[in-house]
């Protein structure tokens, strides 16, 4: 797994050009892909790679091994694409101690194979879809205004909803 901070903190350097992408540091190209509209990919003896293009300033918004995500603690913003929900070998997404706002794509309910999972501390918002194997509170806690099963607070239009004051 690669977490993009940790790549940053270790000297690597991520370029992007409208047709190729690659991470390397110094003179040493470490991972390479191409663009296929807005995906830029790569299929290598070790691993897969996606990056996706964010919508917003054309900003390359994640980047990705295709069996795990892990860019917690990056300062994103903006909302979880749902692109992430074709990448269908993927394990572990931890999108967690973000600024990602938006509802939670409830294509997050067609990854099969994801066995791991935290949204938590964001700003996250609207009823959390069907996921039902994650009944942990904690993977999405820190998201005042999210609601519903498995947090304690009821989505308007239940009885026992709970607001949440800034």
């Amino acid at each position: 797994m690669i977490s993009i901070r940790q790549l940053s903190l270790d000297g690597y350097v991520t370029t992007f050009t409208s047709d190729k992408w690659k991470i390397s540091k110094g003179d040493m190209t470490v991972a390479w892909g191409t663009k296929n509209m807005s995906l830029y990919t790569t299929t290598n003896g070790y691993g897969s790679a996606t990056v996706v293009e964010g919508t917003e300033d054309l900003n390359l918004s994640i980047i990705a091994i295709v069996d795990s995500i892990d860019l917690s603690w990056n300062n994103l913003t903006g909302v979880i694409p749902d692109e992430v929900s074709s990448l269908s070998a993927l394990h572990i997404l931890n999108l967690s101690h973000n600024h990602l706002a938006g509802p939670i794509p409830p294509s997050l309910s067609s990854l099969t194979s994801l066995a791991r999972l935290n949204l938590s501390y964001n700003n996250l918002a609207g009823r959390i879809p069907p996921l039902p194997k994650f009944v942990d509170p904690s993977i999405f806690e820190g998201n005042p205004s999210l609601c519903g099963a498995p947090l304690p607070s009821k989505c308007p239009g239940n009885s026992t909803f709970r607001q949440t004051n800034f």
